[in-house]
């Protein structure tokens, strides 16, 4: 069966992999699916194309008898922080989030706010497949709620949620929004609670004149160029929807998801009570540097499949979970919310940096060279690609939880998984030294290039 689901919700162009008509048939196999929402989140990122497809989604819900809160543009994070509070079934989040300006994307949120698991994905595409639908008479029509204030709204369950920040406000923090959804509802938290700030290309812009929407080091030199020279605190660079956030430290160097959510780990085991199980969750693309905090603060590590569906989807098989990490800036705290939210996350590292600067901080960190690399495949190309690279790694230790994951030895991996958002097959190599981690990244280039050459 064709898969409309990747690693995080549905993706693609509109007007063909992803139009308003398909937009209507998977909001249709949604409620068909899950059929006690009577009320739902809708929101979309600030892309042209986000636009008609919210209509499309808002007309089946609406058509469903289900209750709509119409956030318009917002982040993801806000719309989940929002279903909460007005006790909604569901949030249906319209965005593209990190990837490039002309791609767009449906993402599905169930009451707990989170993501669904591939299980669920999986009935949702044998409905839509099957053209199934929840049909209503004309009697249950529901209509659509505009929520004013989102801004404010968000600002005040934040403030319920986050502890008291204690620092001199001569402290600065840079936040780059990337032209998302994000730069206002920062700007908003941010000044009510009383931050010394500056937000960069704050004006959401579904083209991203400024920068592409992945907070990755190609893509933040300028951020990180600015904060050099109007720095004094931490920076941070979110995406298109506000979840991501790759942090700077007091001298501009970017501070990878990996380090970070190391740092976030360590304090939650810290601060956790006894009792507990002391669980943090991570992805298997996250190099070992959570690993050995973990091990080292009394902890116990579940590593998943890539993507927020595969870590909720264990923080369900683990409710009493502490924290939850993806290498790529997603920060989650189960107990706040199901979701990364780089205000949020910046709050909390705030938090955690008070008493001591973030660039001492990360020295406390042990130093893996964590490298990701891409190579372009049709998705028709995919399958058959691994089947070779398997047979290509078959001489050492593979772990098969998401792609191949090929161990080496002395620390240094290679994993190779073809990407569930975009037509790529991503290499991602972990060493102790650069240039061993550059020397595998490369060897796993070739064996993917050597794939599709099998192919032609």
């Amino acid at each position: 069966m064709e898969h409309l689901f990747g690693t995080s919700g549905v993706r693609g162009y509109i007007n063909s992999t992803l139009s308003p008509t398909v937009a209507v048939r998977l909001t249709d196999a949604f409620l068909y699916t899950f059929k006690g929402v009577s009320s739902a989140v809708v929101l979309k990122d600030p892309r042209a194309q986000s636009e008609p497809l919210l209509k499309a989604v808002n007309s089946v819900l609406l058509s469903s008898g289900v209750h709509v809160y119409n956030l318009g543009m917002a982040p993801t994070p806000v719309g989940l922080w929002l279903m909460r509070k007005l006790k909604a079934d569901a949030t249906v989040a319209v965005t593209g989030s990190h990837t490039p300006a002309q791609i767009c994307g449906l993402l599905f949120f169930l009451k707990d706010g989170g993501e669904l698991t591939t299980a669920d994905a999986s009935r949702v595409e044998d409905n839509y497949f099957k053209k199934r639908a929840r049909l209503s008479s004309w009697r249950s029509i529901e209509r659509e709620e505009t929520i004013p204030d989102v801004a404010e709204e968000y600002t005040k369950e934040l403030r319920r949620k986050v502890p008291r920040l204690d620092f001199n406000g001569d402290r600065k923090v840079i936040f780059d929004a990337g032209n998302g959804a994000s730069g206002p509802f920062a700007k908003a938290a941010f000044e009510e609670l009383g931050l010394n700030y500056e937000i960069l290309n704050i004006s959401p812009d579904g083209r991203f004149p400024n920068r592409l929407p992945s907070p990755i080091p190609a893509h933040l030199k300028g951020t990180s160029d600015y904060i050099k020279r109007h720095g004094g605190g931490i920076g941070i660079a979110t995406d298109a929807d506000g979840d991501r956030a790759i942090f700077f430290d007091e001298e501009a160097g970017l501070i990878w998801g990996d380090v970070a959510g190391a740092l976030f780990a360590r304090d939650a085991l810290r601060s956790s009570p006894s009792g507990r199980d002391n669980i943090i969750i991570t992805t298997i693309n996250t190099s070992d540097a959570v690993e050995d905090v973990v091990s080292a603060n009394g902890g116990h590590l579940i590593r998943t499949k890539v993507g927020p569906p595969a870590l909720v989807e264990a923080i369900r098989e683990n409710p009493s979970s502490l924290f939850a990490v993806e290498e790529s800036g997603k920060y989650i705290w189960p107990d706040i919310l199901m979701y990364g939210d780089s205000v949020l996350s910046t709050l909390k590292m705030l938090k955690l940096t008070e008493k001591e600067d973030l660039v001492n901080m990360r020295q406390e960190v042990p130093n893996y060279y964590l490298l990701k690399m891409a190579v372009r495949v049709m998705d028709e190309q995919k399958v058959a690609a691994m089947k070779f690279v398997k047979n290509g790694l078959k001489a050492m230790p593979l772990d098969l939880t998401d792609g191949i994951k090929a161990m080496y030895g002395n620390r240094s991996w290679v994993l190779i998984r073809p990407s569930g958002t975009e037509p790529l097959m991503r290499v991602f190599a972990q060493g102790i030294k650069r240039k061993e981690a550059q020397r595998i990244a490369k060897e796993g280039v070739k064996l993917v290039r050597e794939a599709l050459r099998n192919q032609s």
